[in-house]
């Protein structure tokens, strides 16, 4: 939507008097009512810029999903209340051959978290749910980011391994805005021998900044 102003020429009568050592300035209503309709247009303007401004920063948290075989490993909620997700490679298993925008949830057994952006109201996340196929995993939990906190995931330590399998690596599959923060919801990879990483000291630390949200 374009705001068209238009400024026409209003006649101006100025005329001075000199009376008991004053001078006295008469304005016409005329170039009165010219500067309290110019002043409106000007905080009419000032509001549509404003809210083209907070229109264009919506929609520039869209952003780039995960690489395929990317999920996301980290998800920072500033103090200001802006989101920021981080992408790590899996160790093993795909993702990201088949994506759903827009999407409340990422809920399905077969779905992951992969990309955001605000909903319309400003207040809830759209996500990018994407297919994932692991040899195995399981549903560690649930937990509430809190404003100036984060969540971190990716290998698992040796000490802290669910199984003797191999190398295990744990994603956020689903987020939701909660009253002071945001929900993850978080899953393990558990990675069979064959792929010869037995700790968490691995290659894999590849990052790409998912998305920022003001």
């Amino acid at each position: 939507m374009a705001l068209k102003i238009e400024f026409y020429e209003v006649p101006k009568t100025l005329s001075t008097a000199t009376t008991f050592g004053t001078i006295a300035v008469t304005v016409s209503v005329n170039r009165i009512m010219s500067r309290a309709s110019i002043y409106q247009l000007f905080c009419l303007l000032s509001l549509f810029m404003a809210f083209e401004a907070n229109n264009n920063l919506q929609q520039s948290s869209l952003s780039t999903k995960c690489l395929p075989n990317q999920v996301v490993t980290k998800l920072v909620v500033y103090e200001n209340g802006a989101i920021e997700a981080e992408c790590n490679k899996l160790p093993c298993g795909t993702s990201g051959p088949r994506c759903a925008d827009n999407q409340a949830s990422c809920r399905a057994e077969t779905d992951t978290f992969s990309g955001m952006k605000w909903a319309s109201n400003g207040q809830s996340i759209l996500q990018s749910c994407c297919e994932i196929s692991v040899p195995r995993k399981i549903y560690i939990g649930t937990d509430l980011v809190s404003l100036g906190s984060y969540y971190t995931g990716g290998m698992v330590d040796q000490k802290d391994l669910y199984s003797k399998e191999g190398p295990e690596f744990d994603f956020v599959s689903n987020i939701r805005t909660e009253q002071g923060g945001v929900r993850v919801w978080v899953y393990r990879v558990i990675c069979p021998n064959v792929y010869g990483i037995s700790d968490g000291s691995t290659e894999i630390n590849r990052k790409q900044e998912v998305a920022t949200m003001q």
